[in-house]
């Protein structure tokens, strides 16, 4: 029983860290960045600058789908689920502050990465037993 409440409480744990990141991610993005990005793009946005923003939406695919299946165990698959999520995040809030206002397009593109980089770590990995 204390062992099926320990799982129980661990998936509870992982769903709670996940829609924090989730919901954080939309309330940094409305009220740091002032909502979702609008108005003209100007030139082509700093490759250099965007590779970065990506950078971390990349990182945490790979993590999602390289290293989380091979992990057994709900202690390993926890801190691997939060370095993925932190990665995801990470793109979104970069996207704010290295690339600016002249590159709405830009901004919103990397936004939705990373909010799908984020809802792909939906703990559904947790295993119950």
């Amino acid at each position: 029983m204390k062992n099926e409440t320990m799982r129980s409480t661990d998936q509870i744990i992982a769903w709670v860290i996940w829609g924090a990141i989730l919901i954080g991610l939309f309330v940094v993005q409305f009220f740091i960045g002032g909502g979702i990005p609008t108005g003209d793009q100007m030139e082509n946005p700093p490759t250099v600058m965007s590779l970065i923003c990506i950078a971390g939406v990349a990182i945490g695919t790979l993590i999602r789908w390289l290293v989380i299946p091979k992990l057994n165990d709900n202690l390993k698959l926890l801190p691997a689920m939060i370095v993925g999520l932190a990665l995801c995040e990470s793109s979104g809030l970069l996207q704010m502050f290295l690339l600016g206002k002249e590159y709405p397009d830009t901004q919103k593109l990397i936004f939705v990465l990373a909010v799908l980089g984020v809802v792909q770590f939906a703990p559904t990995y947790f295993k119950k037993a």
